[in-house]
């Protein structure tokens, strides 16, 4: 085992900045890396490396195998000290390369409720990242999204803390395998971003983080604190916001004081790309790349990623002692103590038989359709137009119409799996040749850069991707007819509308934007919908909503008779789409988010303070659909929650219980949901806070008994030095099957002092 204090004690301070450095070596399919010379590689790698930035980046597994493998062998058989360098790649739900295991986007995995699933599924990504020689997962996102403006709310667990930190908890447990040390098989995992990066003044991406310090901790820290605390989280990374004027990358009291010392983080903190030198660029905090690394250095970031553009201009600064020393020594003893942990000193190489026995394999497939069939919510189902009957369409018609219908979306920072089902083909292949499926793309969502080239003014018109421009009505005009006929000569239809790629994305300064002023159905999807509606009234409509953030559409949510919410369900999302929609699978998905009526009823999020949501004239204030909200095809009920004991002192205990029997046709899965509230307190509460949830399985005619253990945990609120106290008084204990008050049970429970 490698003694990391003497290693330090033998580097020059050239050979320790060199621990702090990453590398970038391009994003096409091979990068550089097969023409490295041998004066290349010393250039490049002589004084030894601290990371690699993404070598699975669109390549296949025994490419990757092979970089990483020319990498490590330079560094150690041609440097002095043969320190091996850490890999990182994106996780967000598969490893970013050719022949992976493409899963759902995590607000679809939240919208699984199912901690244990998600866990399995990420230690999938991990095991598929460590194979081919990577270490570092830049995931999860710990973000609690609660503007649905900003066009990453599918890369998060949703706008709760305790279901994000339940679900984070659970995703770094998967990646880091669950034990207090990583194990060959697993990775770091990167909590990100840190911190107050999902609730940005006007919902657009880096903007300043717009509430008030608390908030800032009861909310938007509680993740990563659970992830610290319950699954020794080995990584962070800072967000590009900024917090009362101190961006996080220069922010020491956000990474040392409360990530350091309150919340006792002991692993790395690495810059989100470019964040270093946006403290410059951006924020106007420093004149230049230097300066912007001098900051990012004192604040406590270990890394300069992706390509170390301020922290390879600190040599003078050490030297001459502006820098201290001493925290550069305690950065690198870091960073050589997790090299050891992972085993790299004595086995940093990848094995291109077992990348390839990993990566994509069979039981990856299994989970990308278990994770997708239990993310699906069935938001509506007026006249139990769902089920669609599979018998009763033996030698009938069904038409799959929508720009969503023959195209699966996989999501941000996604991979390319081995094979990726749309809605069309996974009913096509459920229903066999016994019923006719038929498709017509109906409208566009967005318009190509080459469609739009007269109208963009664009210098490449041949250039064919998708940009933020919506299509027009006289593109959509074609189409929209002969979707119509389509429908028309169909027996039942399923519209596939949403979003896109183009609609909802993590936005850059120099690129289209993926946050969003408009929520509802882009292009001329309502105009499809309402022809196609006028056309058949008589015939079983149904829409299935695929996208990555709210689709805020109050005349979709009004004449659609059954809505089926989708996200992003990765490689088997027709195959599960189209089990839900005949009854293969009953539908437990419940919303990790609050659906808004519209962009102008934001904030939506249902946990808010007493005195917001009161009224809003000539329109509902609710939300139209409520976090947590979800249908299934059986029926169940939920008995009056019980207190064991209804008066404890703010050191005991009880328990809730209520029992939960399903009492309809077929076996389903209910969520049962605890909420709490304090009715009077020091600062103002929210009317009510998730503190425990349970999704229960259940058989026609079975019941359960669903139990909450409450201790003081559940009951703190947080002092004015932000210091976690139990006060005396009443708590109100809901529980339920959403966070509408109509779905809800209540209790009082008594604390006294």
């Amino acid at each position: 085992m490698v003694n990391t204090a003497a290693l330090l004690a033998q580097m020059t301070l050239e050979e320790k900045l060199a621990q702090l450095n990453c590398i970038y070596l391009g994003k096409t399919p091979r990068g550089d890396f097969a023409t490295l010379t041998e004066v290349e590689l010393k250039e490049k790698f002589g004084l030894g490396m601290g990371q690699v930035c993404q070598p699975g980046k669109r390549r296949a597994p025994a490419e990757i195998v092979a970089f990483v493998n020319l990498i490590q062998k330079f560094l150690l058989t041609q440097t002095r000290l043969k320190i091996p360098a850490l890999m990182h790649e994106e996780g967000l739900h598969g490893m970013i390369a050719n022949g992976v295991t493409a899963l759902p986007v995590p607000l679809a995995m939240a919208a699984s409720w199912n901690p244990s699933l998600v866990q399995q599924c990420l230690d999938k990504v991990g095991r598929e990242l460590r194979s081919v020689g990577i270490h570092q997962a830049l995931s999860p996102v710990l973000d609690v999204a609660r503007e649905p403006r900003w066009g990453r709310m599918e890369e998060t667990f949703g706008e709760d803390p305790h279901l994000v930190a339940r679900m984070g908890v659970a995703a770094v447990q998967g990646f880091q395998g669950g034990a207090a040390t990583i194990d060959a098989a697993h990775v770091i995992a990167t909590g990100k971003h840190f911190c107050g990066y999902a609730e940005s003044e006007n919902g657009t991406n880096v903007g300043p983080y717009c509430r008030d310090l608390r908030t800032l901790y009861e909310v938007h820290f509680r993740p990563f604190a659970a992830a610290i605390k319950e699954a020794h989280l080995r990584g962070i990374m800072a967000s590009y916001n900024d917090i009362a004027g101190v961006p996080s990358h220069g922010n020491r009291w956000l990474l040392q004081t409360i990530l350091r010392d309150r919340m006792g983080f002991k692993g790395i903190v690495v810059a989100d790309y470019g964040g270093v030198r946006e403290l410059a660029t951006l924020h106007h905090l420093a004149e230049n790349d230097h300066d912007a690394g001098v900051l990012a250095f004192q604040a406590g970031v270990d890394y300069d990623l992706p390509n170390n553009s301020g922290y390879k201009l600190l040599t003078e600064d050490l030297r001459s002692g502006r820098l201290s020393i001493a925290q550069l020594d305690t950065m690198v003893l870091r960073i050589l103590d997790l090299k050891r942990e992972l085993g790299l000193f004595e086995n940093p190489y990848a094995q291109e038989a077992i990348a390839l026995a990993e990566v994509g394999n069979t039981a990856g497939n299994k989970l990308a359709v278990d994770i997708a069939r239990e993310a699906i919510v069935l938001l509506k189902n007026d006249g139990a137009v769902l089920p669609l009957n599979r018998a009763a369409l033996v030698g009938k018609t069904v038409a799959v119409i929508g720009p969503n219908a023959a195209v699966n979306h996989l999501g941000a920072y996604y991979g390319s799996p081995k094979y990726s089902i749309a809605p069309f083909d996974g009913i096509q292949t459920l229903l066999g040749t016994a019923t006719k499926v038929v498709h017509a793309e109906g409208c566009r969502i967005t318009m190509t850069e080459k469609e739009m080239a007269h109208e963009l003014n664009l210098e490449d018109p041949d250039k064919d991707h998708n940009v933020s421009v919506t299509s027009t009505p006289q593109t959509d005009a074609a189409l929209i007819a002969q979707a119509v006929a389509t429908a028309q000569n169909a027996d039942v239809i399923i519209l596939c509308l949403g979003g896109n790629l183009a609609t909802s994305r993590e936005s850059f300064y120099d690129s289209p934007s993926g946050d969003r002023a408009d929520l509802t159905l882009l292009g001329g999807q309502r105009a499809l919908f309402d022809a196609v509606r006028a056309a058949c009234p008589n015939k079983p409509i149904v829409v299935v909503v695929v996208h990555g953030g709210a689709v805020a559409d109050e005349h979709l949510f009004t004449h659609a008779p059954a809505i089926v919410d989708a996200t992003y369900l990765g490689q088997e999302a027709g195959t599960a789409i189209a089990e839900v929609l005949f009854g293969v699978t009953n539908p437990s998905g419940k919303l990790p988010f609050s659906v808004p009526r519209s962009a102008g009823h934001l904030p939506v999020f249902y946990n808010h303070k007493f005195a917001a949501r009161r009224k809003y004239g000539f329109t509902e204030i609710s939300p139209a659909f409520a976090f947590g909200y979800g249908l299934s095809y059986t029926r169940f009920t939920l008995t009056a929650p019980q207190l064991a004991v209804p008066v404890i002192s703010s050191t005991g205990t009880t328990t809730v219980t209520v029992r939960l029997t399903n009492i309809g046709p077929c076996a389903g899965a209910e969520v049962v949901q605890f909420y709490l509230r304090d009715e009077v307190a020091s600062f103002t509460r929210p009317v009510q806070e998730l503190r425990h949830f349970e999704k229960v399985w259940l058989q026609p005619g079975e019941s359960r008994d669903v139990i909450w253990t409450v201790t003081p945990a559940d009951l703190e609120l947080l002092d004015e030095n932000f210091n976690p106290v139990v006060e005396p008084g009443t708590f109100r204990i809901g529980a339920g099957t959403s966070a509408r008050m109509e779905d809800q049970q209540f209790v009082t429970l008594t604390v006294r002092g």
